[in-house]
């Protein structure tokens, strides 16, 4: 298949977790003046290529989920983290022109308490997540 995954994949990801309970919703972009916490912003920074002969491609992406809650309320960001590491976590996605290879493999989370968002304080909890697919 010509051209990247990550449109498709995206739009899969979002098909998965658009549902969740979470106050200040789910977003592709930071909002320019985020007022609801919790937030989730979801990032597709990476796609690389693992077909390595033949003609084939396997792009191989890599999705960051980033859980934001106001400082003072580190739980908040882990409860909506929680939210999102249980509908990703394994997940089988429907992908338009591509087959998911396995399931979304969850890497790690991170913490980061008191960054500044839109020049607010917050706390961060960041996990990661690595997407493999096949043209179809």
């Amino acid at each position: 298949m010509a051209g990247s995954a990550l449109g498709p994949v995206a739009a899969a990801v979002f098909a998965k977790v658009y549902d969740l309970a979470i106050a200040g919703g789910l977003h592709e972009d930071i909002p320019p003046s985020p007022n609801t916490f919790p937030l989730v912003w979801l990032e597709l920074p990476r796609e690389r290529e693992l077909a390595g002969l033949g003609n084939g491609s396997i792009p191989e992406l890599e999705l960051r989920t980033h859980s934001y809650s106001l400082a003072g309320s580190k739980s908040v960001a882990q409860a909506a983290n929680s939210l999102v590491l249980a509908r990703l976590r394994g997940a089988a996605l429907m992908i338009e022109g591509y087959q998911l290879c396995g399931s979304v493999f969850y890497d790690d989370t991170v913490q980061f308490p008191d960054v500044e968002l839109n020049r607010q304080k917050v706390h961060e909890v960041v996990s990661s997540f690595r997407i493999v697919v096949e043209g179809a």
